[in-house]
């Protein structure tokens, strides 16, 4: 943690002094108190919402490393209009082994700004990145996003308790790719642990090759991208992810009910589903005249049933936040391993927005050892044709 020190070279203005920052000392258990540097936007009226970040200091967490955080942030927060809070522990603690100090925090910071959809965005290095993602699992309503350059978790609850505390928060991740194998481990493991939780969890990593502990070549403007992409123009959270995951769950579960009406309410009037078979190329009418006598046999006679394979889901959202592409293993009891691959949109304004089915295409992946005599197979059956 002593290396982090060296951000103090990157960072010769640490102590930002200027009309927009207001000091908060908030008193703690045993005497002690919390130190909060509260950066606004000039001008801001503080009754009115405002995206605000916790930037968590690195290292020992001491008034040297607060005013370093601060400065790295200090005025791309304030161009973008956020406000900024660089808090300081107790003298001796390090945030991240003591959560309850982040309830203190959060109940001072209402007092002084109303955050943007009720929820802080935590960021923090190296401790503070600790400290970021401490926060988000003491508070995660209150929790809009993490960004951790580099985190590790520190005594997290168990995986289940985990996810369903992280559900919904987006957390981004950077290490540099020569930094310690202790932290370059830590940190895949949170990606790799968000994985198991087939998309419940939103936490990317980031390597950065050629950067040790302190990673050089981020700033301030490429983490509050990120954090950015956390917001939508109300101030609540935006989580296309797994939003657009829970379509596709609740289609699978639609079909394995044979739920005509449910399922198909999940598709736009001009969605396409592709099958299996070469001529299987369906307009919604086509697919609903094939599917309707199947589901009219009722759940476990004529749906379908096509389970999402843990880990093997992946969504890209475009730019546009309109449009999502997706695709996932499914495990099927007549066929095995197969692949659902598609398009979702969103449809709607505001809260009433859902992601809904454009296309959806189910493959049978073929294993490369096999694919020559399959496609002989397939070749010999078309000439039947």
């Amino acid at each position: 943690m002593h290396r982090f020190a060296s951000i103090l070279a990157l960072t010769a203005a640490a102590a930002v002094c200027s009309a927009d920052q207001t000091i908060r000392e908030i008193p703690v258990e045993g005497g002690a108190t919390i130190r909060v540097t509260l950066s606004t936007p000039d001008g801001a009226n503080l009754k009115d919402p405002i995206p605000v970040v916790i930037v968590f200091p690195p290292g020992n967490q001491t008034s040297k490393m607060e005013g370093a955080a601060r400065a790295m942030f200090h005025d791309e927060c304030l161009k973008r209009g956020w406000a900024l809070a660089t808090p300081l522990p107790p003298e001796g603690t390090l945030f991240f082994q003591k959560p309850e100090l982040f309830r203190a925090l959060a109940s001072d910071l209402d007092k002084a700004v109303v955050p943007e959809g009720g929820k802080y965005h935590a960021a923090g290095s190296s401790n503070g990145g600790r400290s970021a993602l401490a926060f988000a699992l003491e508070l995660p309503a209150r929790t809009a996003s993490v960004a951790a350059f580099p985190g590790a978790f520190f005594s997290p609850p168990p995986e289940a308790e985990t996810t369903e505390k992280l559900k919904g928060i987006p957390i981004r991740l950077w290490v540099g790719g020569d930094d310690t194998v202790a932290w370059n481990d830590a940190s895949k493991a949170i990606e790799a642990y968000a994985k198991k939780t087939n998309g419940a969890v939103d936490a990317t990593l980031t390597i950065v090759p050629g950067q040790g502990h302190v990673i050089r070549s981020l700033s301030a403007a490429m983490v509050l991208d990120e954090l950015d992409k956390a917001r939508n123009g109300k101030g609540t959270m935006l989580r296309p992810n797994l939003d657009a995951l829970a379509t596709l769950d609740a289609l699978h579960s639609a079909a394995s009910k044979s739920d005509f009406d449910a399922y198909f309410a999940l598709y736009t009037p001009d969605a396409v589903f592709i099958g299996t078979d070469a001529a299987e190329r369906w307009t919604i009418d086509e697919f609903k005249a094939y599917a309707r006598p199947h589901f009219q046999k009722g759940p476990g006679k004529g749906g379908w049933t096509y389970t999402p394979r843990p880990g093997t889901r992946h969504v890209t959202i475009d730019p546009s936040t309109t449009l999502a592409f997706f695709d996932e293993l499914l495990d099927n009891e007549n066929y095995g391993t197969t692949r659902g691959t598609g398009v979702l949109r969103k449809v709607g304004e505001g809260e009433a927005a859902r992601w809904m089915v454009v296309q959806y295409s189910l493959s049978i992946p073929i294993p490369n050892p096999i694919a020559k005599r399959v496609a002989a197979m397939v070749k010999t059956e078309e000439a039947k044709k």
